[in-house]
C-alpha cells in the first residue's frame, strides 16, 4: 500500500514539473512577443534642402541625417552625391544640397 502511494506523489510531481515549465515556456514567449512587437510603425522618406556650412563634408552631412534609415553610410552618402549631381562628393560653403531623412510621423 506504501508502494502506491509513493508512486502516485511521484506521477503528481511530474506532473506539476510538467505544467510549471509549460507555463514559464508560454509566459516566456509572450514577453518575447509583446517586447519585440514595440512601435511597428514604418517610417517614411522625406527630402530636405541643408545649408553647407563651414567644415561640412558630404560625410558629415550623411552623419546628422542617416539616423533611422536601414541604409549604409556609403550607400546615403552615394545617394546624396545622385541627388545633388555631385561627381566628386565635395560641397561648398554657402551652397544648399538635398538630403533625405527618415521619419515615423506622417508629414
Amino acid at each position: 500500500m506504501r508502494g502506491n502511494t509513493l508512486s502516485g506523489r511521484r506521477k503528481m510531481f511530474g506532473w506539476t514539473a510538467v505544467a510549471f515549465i509549460a507555463a514559464v515556456i508560454i509566459l516566456c514567449g509572450t514577453i518575447h512577443i509583446f517586447a519585440s512587437s514595440g512601435d511597428s510603425r514604418p517610417y517614411n522618406r522625406y527630402y530636405t534642402s541643408v545649408r553647407v556650412e563651414e567644415g561640412d563634408t558630404v560625410w558629415s552631412i550623411a552623419d546628422r541625417y542617416i539616423a533611422d534609415s536601414q541604409v549604409s553610410k556609403r550607400d546615403y552618402v552615394d545617394e546624396i552625391c545622385r541627388l545633388n549631381s555631385l561627381t566628386d562628393g565635395n560641397v561648398r560653403t554657402g551652397d544648399y544640397i538635398v538630403v533625405s531623412y527618415y521619419s515615423q510621423d506622417i508629414k
